[in-house]
């Protein structure tokens, strides 16, 4: 049985108060709460574990990017001359494509 189930077992089941279950599982008293409150809301789906994985990642370079990038090191050419390259510009520690008209692109 899954920690989840058991605190949130503990709480709407037996009546316990959060404090009470949090103490007891060694958890903090806002996970407790977290976890009562998904489960009011989604009923048995609170039980399973959520991936970690953020939504979205905005300083991702762009998969347009990496493509190009790949196809340039196919053709030999090494990563320190990228930044040569008229479609490529360095921005920070990664590369930006510029769009037809010389100016950034909107990735």
């Amino acid at each position: 049985m899954s920690k989840a189930r058991l605190v949130i077992t503990a709480v709407v089941v037996e009546g316990r108060s959060q404090h009470e279950v949090a103490r007891a599982y060694g958890l903090s008293q806002s996970w407790t709460s977290r976890l009562v409150t998904r489960f009011s809301r989604e009923g048995e789906a609170a039980f399973e574990p959520r991936s970690r994985r953020p939504n979205r990642s905005p300083t991702a370079i762009p998969q347009a990017a990496v493509e190009l990038i790949y196809q340039l090191r196919r053709a030999g050419h090494p990563h320190h001359n990228l930044e040569t390259q008229p479609e490529l510009r360095v921005q920070g520690n990664s590369y930006v494509l510029r769009d037809d008209s010389g100016g950034e692109g909107g990735l």
